[in-house]
């Protein structure tokens, strides 16, 4: 059995819920290092006390819900954050719809959601934690009201790695100049996507080089378009590929339009349309480029693939 395979999706039905439980606070956006301290923290205590651990997080970008539109795109969508606060043994997780309590006072918010909705006894948050009508709430406020309502808080410092204060934003930026490496030291993994594999034009299939298709969420963030080294799990069989993340210029025609996913997956034989494809970047090798012919595209990619194996040490 995987570690914290029966993690327990709750939902506004679980609610209110009747075991007394250590409680999670915040976006948790990539579910980074920093995070991963206080799933930690999370965990440790509800064990000790034998409380029900669970984190209580967001279906959606509190900031793209205010201002109506994507001003933070998210380096994890639901599916992809409920697998990472999976395999950190928690047991319950709880996504809130932020419309649905945006407007309630820090106090408001404490005593009507977690103490009687969730039967809090311990909270954990990050030290630049805010909750509660426009922000107003502080982590020393909670700390402040759970005193009032009998429970107690953790508060976790800032997770500093090398000399980087480590955050979703920091990652984000990262991301989106193509850092991969860098990215992953924070993250603790390389980025990935777990998306359904869409039919493309087929072609790569047309010049020997066949690719699956995926794209991104209207809310994720894009990485830097370009050519990426990575890896793809089929099945939980590890395989290496080589990605493409932008426009597609030599098919289109122009640099501009939906961002699409195209990876070959070397050695790998087999139809996987409707599946999904987890894959994770670990280094740009190049930005995009439009080519003159479909030719010269099938000569590049060949040198990109060596590239890659490169890059993994591998040899054929």
């Amino acid at each position: 059995m995987k570690v914290g395979i029966l993690l327990k999706i709750l939902s506004a039905n679980h609610l209110p819920l009747k075991q007394g439980t250590a409680v999670a606070l915040g976006n948790f956006d990539g579910v980074h290092i920093g995070h991963k301290k206080l799933m930690d923290e999370l965990v440790f205590y509800a064990k000790m006390h034998g409380l029900f651990s669970c984190v209580y997080t967001f279906s959606h970008t509190p900031a793209n819900i205010l201002s109506g539109k994507i001003v933070s795109p998210r380096l994890t969508p639901d599916r992809e954050k409920e697998k990472i606060i999976t395999e950190m043994r928690v047991d319950g997780l709880y996504k809130e719809d932020f419309a649905a309590v945006w407007h309630l006072s820090p106090e408001e918010f404490v005593r009507d959601i977690l103490k009687e909705k969730f039967k809090s006894r311990h909270l954990v948050v990050g030290f630049n934690f805010s909750f509660g009508k426009d922000g107003s709430g502080t982590a020393q406020t909670l700390t402040e009201l759970a005193q009032k309502y009998g429970m107690t808080v953790s508060i976790i410092p800032p997770v500093i790695y090398g000399d980087v204060l480590v955050s979703s934003s920091y990652i984000r930026r990262l991301v989106e100049k193509g850092d991969m490496e860098s990215a992953a030291l924070y993250l603790g993994r390389p980025l990935f996507i777990d998306m359904p594999v869409v039919e493309g034009r087929k072609i790569g299939h047309q010049i020997g080089v066949p690719t699956i298709n995926q794209n991104f969420p209207e809310e994720n963030v894009i990485p830097r378009k370009g050519v990426y080294a990575c890896t793809c799990d089929i099945d939980g069989e590890p395989y290496i590929g080589i990605s493409n993340i932008g426009v597609r210029p030599t098919v289109t025609g122009h640099f501009e339009g939906p961002v699409v996913c195209e990876t070959h997956i070397f050695n790998y034989v087999g139809i996987l349309y409707g599946r999904n494809v987890k894959v994770s970047f670990y280094k740009h090798l190049r930005d995009e480029m439009k080519f003159s012919s479909t030719m010269e595209l099938k000569c590049t990619i060949l040198r990109d693939m060596d590239a890659v194996r490169d890059y993994f040490n591998l040899y054929y």
